[in-house]
């Protein structure tokens, strides 16, 4: 009947083949019933099954090489190789090799991946990197192309175990990571497990590494040291992946006596990070286990905040720092959504490493709303405490934010134009101007502009009281202007700006007096009768040079003048010159015993 699964039971018989294989484990994980064991050979007997499914529609398919490639831990110090797309025949694995494996797949095809087949193995690599996150393991489906003992683990996932002459789950040599007839490969065979489902298969992949890891399996003795059960199948709530894992809503690494005897007490996580035989140890700590090695939250938007990590061991607690403002923050913290082996525990504290709240309810993952005072705190993560309680985990954080700061006042408002000038425009605004002498008979101008209407400017002056005419055209940037020399006499300044649309303004006026300099005697020639002025004696000639060196410092241009002493009729000679400058100029000579001295003023 379509949709009906029909099973049928019975003992396989084993081959003697199989008794000559060493510390070999082939498990199906399907069923509670239990196998038996045989020397070193653990085998189960398995329940085979049928489907009789209705017409499927038309899926659309991949090749094999559409394969994701996918890992949990790049760099880490060892490979467990999850190889979905089919095997070659090996000679030497075990004492009968092993033939060619088929890529995984849920249907017939075994030529391509399906969406279905394409998704499981999405999961089935997430739910296998769960159960390994504790340790310094990549788990990937990458194939590294060299399988060396202590390094890589390859899993060979696809088909079904007939080959073995059982109907089996999967099958692994103890201990045949490093090395041995195992060649450190193991075999999962979906076919016999409910058609490759993913939870069967993850498991059946965790615990077939657990035996070439090292583990045997969690076994159930009572009291008097009879052995009840092989495979420990825990509870409802958890249950060892070294025994029966099904029956547990999850199954994790546990501490129990082992299949051994009821003495032996074999601590599963003890067993598989030991330096020895494995050799990757436990994962890095993502987070350190005190304030100072706290992680941090990473901002994802607005006042939402994540961070992430592992919890390697039972007595890992995982700092994460954050500031906060103050108010209500909720905190939720969630574990692996495939396959979760951890129960978390939340607890906040403030940045004294005080408490303020806590979280360990029965759920594995906790929330947490708290009213923060603002400042720095502390997310902290750890395992609920008991056996396997360890894992992934992911916190996210809805944190206040604070309130922005108030605007800005508005700017005050601009102040009203100035009357109409009745030039057409009331945008000029007339500057105010300054005015000041300096030595050499100069003035200095400076004004200021507070606004850029004007198109042109210029500096106009009044002499005397005489009419205002244009002492120099200025740039509208320009704040300054110092005239050439003037002469003695009044003068009176001002600024005019226009606009070029026959609009102007006019600054105030400044007045400046610029007087004569008063005398002072620089030097003196002495001009001698048939002597040069050089001190030679003889008859000079009709026209000698008189020459006076001005000496420095002198602080301007000035104006000096040379003149004969006593200026009896003859004119005064007027010269401009700077510091510094030699003056001179030719004089008749005198032909008489008079002497003329020749002076230079300032």
């Amino acid at each position: 009947m379509a949709g009906w699964r029909a099973r049928f039971f019975g003992r396989m018989q084993r081959g003697a083949s199989f008794r000559a294989m060493e510390a070999l484990e082939s498990r199906v994980l399907l069923d509670a019933a239990h196998g038996h064991e045989d020397g070193d050979l653990h085998m189960l007997d398995a329940p085979a099954w049928t489907d009789v499914p209705a017409a499927l529609p038309p899926v659309t398919t991949y090749p094999l090489s559409a394969l994701p490639a996918l890992s949990s831990l790049p760099g880490a110090k060892a490979t467990l190789f999850l190889d979905f797309d089919g095997a070659p025949a090996v000679a030497n694995w075990g004492t009968t090799g092993a033939p060619i494996i088929p890529a995984y797949s849920t249907d017939t095809d075994t030529s391509t991946f399906s969406d279905v087949d394409l998704a499981n193995v999405q999961e089935i690599f997430l739910r296998v990197s769960e159960k390994f996150s504790p340790f310094n393991l990549n788990v990937t489906t990458v194939d590294p192309g060299v399988y060396e003992p202590r390094k890589t683990l390859r899993v060979v996932i696809g088909g079904n175990s007939d080959w073995m002459g059982d109907r089996l789950g999967g099958v692994a040599f103890i201990g045949s990571f490093t090395g041995g007839l195992g060649r450190n490969t193991i075999y999962i065979f979906p076919d016999y497990l409910f058609t490759g489902n993913p939870r069967y298969v993850a498991d059946a992949v965790a615990h077939e590494s657990g035996h070439a890891f090292g583990l045997r399996h969690q076994a159930v003795w009572d009291q008097n040291g009879a052995l009840l059960n092989e495979y420990n199948p825990g509870d409802a709530s958890r249950a060892p992946i070294m025994g029966l894992p099904y029956n547990g809503v999850r199954s994790v690494w546990w501490i129990g006596p082992s299949i051994v005897s009821s003495t032996t007490i074999q601590n599963d996580m003890t067993v598989l990070g030991a330096p020895l035989p494995n050799g990757f140890g436990f994962r890095p700590d993502m987070h350190g286990d005190t304030v100072g090695g706290a992680g941090t939250l990473a901002n994802v938007d607005g006042g939402s905040f994540t961070a992430e990590g592992v919890i390697e061991r039972t007595t890992d607690n995982d700092f994460v720092a954050f500031e906060s403002a103050a108010g209500m923050a909720t905190f939720t913290l969630a574990t692996a959504v495939n396959g979760p082996m951890l129960d978390a525990q939340l607890r906040v504290l403030d940045s004294t490493g005080t408490l303020i709240a806590a979280a360990n309810t029965a759920s594995l993952g906790e929330t947490l709303t708290v009213d923060l005072a603002g400042g720095t705190y502390y997310a902290v993560v750890a395992s609920a405490g008991n056996t396997g309680d360890v894992g992934q985990w992911s916190l996210t954080a809805t944190l206040p934010v604070p309130l922005p700061p108030p605007p800005p006042p508005p700017p005050p408002p601009p102040p009203p134009p100035p009357p109409d000038d009745g030039g057409g425009s009331t945008q000029l605004v007339a500057s105010d101007l300054l005015a000041r002498a300096t030595g050499g008979s100069r003035v200095v101008l400076n004004w200021s502009i507070p606004d850029v209407a004007a198109t042109t400017q210029r500096l106009e002056v009044s002499t005397n009281g005489g009419s205002f005419e244009t002492l120099a055209n200025v740039g509208v940037l320009q704040l300054a202007y110092t005239t050439q020399t003037l002469g003695v006499g009044a003068y009176t300044f001002r600024l005019v700006a226009e606009d070029g649309t026959g609009g102007s303004a006019v600054s105030n006026e400044q007045s400046i007096q610029i007087s004569a300099p008063t005398g002072r005697l620089m030097g003196t020639n002495t001009l001698i009768a048939g002597r040069a002025l050089d001190g030679r004696s003889g008859r000079p000639p009709a026209v000698t040079t008189a020459t006076v060196t001005l000496p420095p410092p002198v602080i301007d241009a000035l104006l000096f003048t040379m003149v004969a002493l006593p200026a009896i009729g003859d004119t005064q000679l007027g010269l401009s010159a700077l510091p510094g400058m030699t003056l001179a100029d030719d004089w008749a000579a005198v032909q008489d015993a008079q002497q003329r001295r020749l002076a230079v003023v300032v």
